[in-house]
């Protein structure tokens, strides 16, 4: 009886430690067990017990065997001991270097989410960090019932109609129309071919491209898109305290959600789960200011973006983001870049990662970048620098309706602006 309840109070007590309290519902009443001394003690004080109670029945002529005289469950009660012990005291010597890491939120796959609330026009998401709020204002323009910066969309794709999406940052989703307003007069004005064509944006501001390729996933993906234009780069090599993949939520299965909830709890796992990913995509224990997104997970994002969308049957269609030759200060004051010098070589070497994604994997690319930065295209942008005037939105719909003209063609030319591997600008 002994060996039974210390094998019992061996498997209870890391697992109070680990999820605990622990209650169970016993009918008239409940029964709870927290962490502290007595679960701490109890299997040692039964084990102690056996001993006394095992050398007082050999003295009396008895010999005594249980469970744990048997060698494989004694070997398997020692390892959990010892597995237990190792990580109680790994768990006190980080608390007594005071390590931290901050976890990304836990969401339950397939449970409903909280409806917004109020009129702010933009409000937390855990699997997005924020969305924009159907039905608020941003900056003099209703959002609509997507949650876009954009026309009312009915989101049920009309039979035998071709549907361009635009998705990406505030140069994607600014202005009054954004460039998606003008590409949708265009297209509809004057179709590339005999089918019905229409195009909006689902940019949002602030966006990094993890942010966009998890929203391609929730909602973009359910709307059938036939082309899908892809322009992020600004928001990615922002400064920020942690990494996005480390502020956006990871989906898991119910049980799965509860277990790392119980172990979030604990030092010991999130020091494992910042070494393992060092992306921060559970765990990020971090100090100072890092880039959004990382070069290298920049590319994997763009790369798992061109592959989604085909798979959802959509032509991808990368964009560099232009910007002009001088960008505004503000950056710095902001602590959004070091310093202006730096803000331009990271948004350049982030531009020369996108065209490699798209000539590794023989997608279009609309060079924005490069056909704006001619001295001449200076009127083109704001102040900033970065987003782009109503001239700047005109042109790039032209652009993009040259392309997408070409490209319904099936001519086998490319698109003005438009290239591919080997093809240049």
């Amino acid at each position: 009886m002994l060996d039974v309840l210390f094998l019992g109070l061996l498997l209870l007590a890391p697992a109070i430690w680990l999820c605990g309290p622990l209650r169970a519902d016993l009918g008239p009443g409940t029964a709870s067990a927290a962490w502290g001394w007595r679960p701490a003690l109890a299997p040692l004080l039964l084990l102690t017990a056996r001993a006394l109670f095992k050398r007082r029945a050999c003295r009396a002529g008895h010999e005594l065997r249980g469970p744990l005289d048997f060698r494989p469950v004694n070997r398997i009660a020692l390892a959990v001991a010892a597995v237990f012990l190792f990580l109680l005291a790994f768990e006190g010597v980080l608390s007594l270097v005071g390590f931290s890491a901050e976890l990304a939120p836990i969401v339950i796959r397939g449970a409903t989410p909280a409806p917004a609330a109020g009129s702010a026009a933009t409000v937390p998401d855990p699997e997005l960090i924020w969305r924009f709020n159907p039905g608020a204002d941003f900056n003099g323009r209703p959002i609509n019932a997507m949650g876009f910066a954009e026309r009312e969309v009915d989101p049920v794709k009309r039979s035998g109609s071709v549907r361009v999406i635009c998705m990406g940052d505030s140069v994607v989703g600014q202005g009054i129309p954004p460039f998606s307003g003008f590409l949708h007069a265009m297209l509809t004005n004057a179709p590339p071919d005999a089918r019905a064509w229409e195009a909006f944006n689902m940019g949002v501001h602030g966006y990094s491209a993890v942010q966009g390729l998890r929203l391609f996933h929730l909602q973009t993906a359910g709307l059938q898109p036939d082309v899908v234009t892809i322009q992020y780069g600004w928001n990615d090599h922002w400064l920020s305290e942690r990494p996005d993949r480390n502020r956006m939520a990871v989906t898991v299965a119910p049980m799965t959600a509860h277990l790392l909830n119980a172990l979030g709890r604990k030092r010991f796992f999130r020091f494992i789960s910042s070494a393992l990913g060092p992306s921060g995509s559970l765990a990020w224990s971090g100090r100072g200011a890092v880039l959004r997104v990382p070069p290298g997970e920049y590319r994997s994002a763009l790369r798992d973006f061109v592959r989604d969308a085909r798979a959802a049957g959509a032509a991808p269609l990368l964009i560099t983001a232009p910007r002009a030759q001088a960008l505004s200060p503000v950056l710095v004051d902001n602590r959004q870049a070091a310093s202006v010098p730096d803000a331009i070589r990271l948004h350049d070497e982030y531009n020369a990662i996108l065209r490699e994604v798209a000539r590794d994997e023989q997608a279009a690319m609309l060079d924005l970048a490069a056909l704006f930065s001619a001295p001449e295209a200076a009127p083109l942008f704001a102040d900033d620098g970065i987003h782009l005037q109503r001239e700047g939105r005109i042109r790039l719909a032209e652009l993009l309706y040259a392309a997408l003209k070409d490209l319904a063609a099936a001519t086998g030319h490319e698109p003005r602006g438009v290239s591919r591997p080997g093809s240049g600008v």
